[in-house]
């Protein structure tokens, strides 16, 4: 079976020194998460971790990228709990921003692979997909002081063509964090071009930092 978005995205969750990105439903054993989280903190290596007062239970970091201010990180769990409790997060003491959100998704199997950039607003996967039908998930975050951007995500599937894209979340507002968080399948035939997605804004002032991932139809 193709994977499929569960119910709706949880609600993004903003903080100081924490973020709780939460579900939108009581979770079903069995199924798929995945999760974005960024920081702007002035530290030179990614700050963000879980938060000491709850562990990772299950969670697996896939990607880490950005630069000092815009930090991204993104991470998955492959088989939830039922009606399980949100992940936390938490970063250094050279941050006083955090967000993040996450999505459930039902027939999801494992990585096909992560690619990431941590200031363009382009990234190219690193190899081609190894199965059609991929679940394709893309997140950029970018800092900055030019608010009330309009902002668009779009993927391309193993094919070279335009992916239809569906948007968990945006942030658009006046104050940063300003991002865009979407997903979409992959073609049904596969393709021998590696997938890409791109970020378009009306207000960048800095580069976003982005990760597009791709994960394998459960078998």
């Amino acid at each position: 079976m193709a994977p499929a978005l569960v119910g709706d995205p949880g609600e993004v969750s903003l903080g100081t020194v924490d973020c709780a990105p939460g579900y939108a439903q009581a979770t079903t054993e069995g199924n798929f998460a995945y999760c974005w989280v960024w920081s702007n903190s002035s530290s030179e290596s990614n700050p963000i971790d879980f938060s000491e007062s709850n562990p990772s239970s299950g969670w697996d970091f896939l990607q880490r990228t950005g630069v000092p201010y815009n930090w991204l990180a993104t991470l998955f769990k492959q088989e939830l709990d039922s009606s399980e409790d949100a992940p936390q997060f938490a970063h250094d003491g050279n941050g006083t921003r955090m967000a993040g959100s996450l999505a459930e998704f039902s027939d999801v199997g494992g990585v096909d692979f992560v690619g990431h950039s941590p200031d363009a607003a382009e990234v190219d996967a690193p190899n081609v997909d190894t199965e059609a039908g991929d679940l394709l998930l893309g997140v950029f975050t970018w800092n900055g002081n030019n608010g009330n951007p309009t902002v668009a995500l779009q993927l391309y599937g193993s094919d070279g063509d335009e992916v239809t894209e569906n948007d968990l979340s945006k942030g658009e507002g006046s104050d940063a964090p300003f991002w865009v968080f979407g997903y979409g399948i992959g073609p049904g035939t596969l393709g021998s071009e590696p997938n890409k997605a791109t970020c378009t804004s009306s207000a960048f002032n800095n580069a976003p930092a982005g990760v597009l991932a791709s994960f394998r139809p459960a078998s």
